[in-house]
């Protein structure tokens, strides 16, 4: 049978406080990147192929007007590089203030604090 101890309050926050900051989360980093990447091109992919069947009636038309198949397929790349564009010109600063915004909310909450973020390299 297990003995049950008892301890005070501010040795079991020391305890706690130094276990959390001392788990190193650094090969997890890649892990993280890495599904991030495979999730936005499996959402981007689902969109695109969406749009594509959504608008089967518009290449049709568009053949009944003379486009060619390859004037369509340009259609649809076209289309697939703005939203593309779109995307990242939206998407990185958005990403980038919620970066700094976590950098400065858990500054305060970890001991030693986290380093401060810098461009990839």
């Amino acid at each position: 049978m297990a003995q049950a101890t008892v301890t005070d309050l501010t040795q079991t926050r020391g305890t706690v406080g130094t276990s959390l900051t001392a788990v190193d989360l650094a090969g997890l980093t890649p892990v993280e990147l890495a599904f991030a990447v495979l999730l936005a091109a499996g959402a981007g992919g689902l969109v695109l192929a969406l749009g594509l069947a959504e608008r089967r009636r518009t290449f049709a038309v568009a053949t009944v007007l003379g486009a060619t198949r390859r004037q369509r397929r340009r259609m649809v790349l076209t289309e697939a590089i703005l939203l593309t564009a779109g995307a990242l010109t939206g998407g990185a600063p958005i990403g980038w203030a919620l970066s700094e915004m976590l950098l400065k909310i858990l500054t305060g909450v970890f001991d030693p604090p986290p380093a401060p973020s810098r461009a990839p390299v």
